[in-house]
């Protein structure tokens, strides 16, 4: 077709919720425990409901993740029993989702069958996308690749491919996908590079170890938020952001007031202000270490009281109120 007419009679994309538009491919990674089947569980959710708990009370402070519509959503679960995933469910809060929020989970097709979902196998793929068409679902998440696509090496790049191309025929039908995956030891997704090429953005999770409320009650979900592939210009909505869920609620700061606060948490355990394995923890370099306490020192928000030539604070400091 010619140029000047690509695109006549075609609506853009529109947003369903947070960065996620319609016919959209995206990835959700980061390490294992941190909370990835949370935030993808919760997007799902919003989405479905129609109502997203993903926005910051301030907007000055960090992106607004809002639903922008109520649509239904396809939630394809390879590695959590259904269990563990009512259990996120009921983290989720009491919201009506009109039956548009469905799950296919590995576990309960094993006890119906015998039988696991594996993506890879042709079968499969068209299993799923006559559920998704049952349903009429606008976004399909996969939780997670390295369970629904056993067998495979992630690692080569034919093997991939296929996966790829029945993943793309989403878009093509205007059903948004996001696949959950996990890093390698580096930092990125693990698996082939090719993986990544026709996503429309890439969201990683940092700055936990065990961060999964219902494995270990003693530490809630608390993670940062990032993108390091955007293809669209979505302008806000990807800005980096630190979200952390307490007694089923989450809260939203942006990356500098959450690395302020994670320093005076520190600074109220040890009591010390000796700058090296503070910079370990916090994973900040010297300086940025010390640009965070001037901050805190401008704000009032910390009395600091160092003795001269020493590292450590003196005994009489104290948290401003």
């Amino acid at each position: 077709i010619s140029a000047s007419t690509l695109g006549q009679g075609e609506q853009p994309p529109r947003l369903l919720i947070g960065p996620i538009t319609e016919a959209s491919q995206g990835m959700l990674y980061g390490p294992e425990g941190i909370g990835k089947t949370l935030l993808a569980f919760e997007l799902g959710l919003g989405l479905a409901c129609g109502d997203s708990r993903l926005r910051h009370p301030d907007p000055a402070l960090s992106p607004q993740w809002p639903a922008a519509c109520a649509a239904p959503v396809l939630y394809v679960a390879g590695e959590m029993h259904a269990t563990e995933l009512a259990k996120r469910a009921v983290l989720g809060g009491e919201r009506q989702h009109g039956d548009r929020f469905r799950v296919l989970s590995n576990s309960q097709l094993w006890r119906a069958s015998k039988r696991t979902i594996n993506i890879a196998r042709a079968a499969d793929q068209e299993m799923l996308r006559a559920e998704a068409s049952a349903c009429g679902a606008k976004l399909i998440i996969l939780d997670n690749l390295d369970t629904l696509t056993s067998g495979i090496n992630e690692n080569d790049k034919t093997a991939l491919e296929p996966i790829n191309r029945w993943l793309l025929s989403f878009r093509y039908d205007g059903i948004a996908t996001l696949q959950v995956h996990h890093a390698a030891w580096k930092g990125n997704p693990r698996g082939s590079t090719v993986r990544g090429t026709p996503l429309d953005y890439r969201i990683t999770l940092s700055g936990a170890t065990t961060a999964d409320p219902l494995i270990d009650l003693g530490k809630p979900a608390h993670f940062t938020v990032s993108f390091n592939k955007v293809r669209e210009n979505l302008g806000r909505l990807v800005r980096p952001f630190s979200m952390q869920l307490i007694d089923g609620k989450w809260q939203f700061r942006s990356v500098l007031e959450a690395k302020e606060h994670q320093l005076l948490d520190i600074m109220e355990v040890t009591g010390t202000f000796e700058w090296r394995p503070i910079a370990e923890e916090m994973n900040v370099t010297r300086s940025t270490l010390y640009r965070l306490k001037n901050s805190l020192t401008a704000q009032g928000l910390w009395e600091w009281k160092v003795p001269r030539g020493g590292a450590r604070p003196g005994a009489g400091r104290k948290a401003k109120t």
